[in-house]
């Protein structure tokens, strides 16, 4: 019963450590995309009016 128990601790706390890796992963590309869009291609704009 004790290993039991102890192995699905262990598991449990692989899941929980790899759910917050995965989120973290998602966050870091989000905020990257976020701030690739905050700043729009001014120059590209510019030279296609012109």
């Amino acid at each position: 019963m004790h290993r039991r128990q102890l192995i699905t601790n262990i598991i449990e706390i692989l899941v929980l450590i790899a759910i917050v890796t995965v989120f973290s992963i998602i966050a870091v590309n989000i905020i990257e995309n976020w701030n690739e869009s905050e700043v729009p291609p001014t120059e590209d704009d510019n030279s296609k009016k012109e």
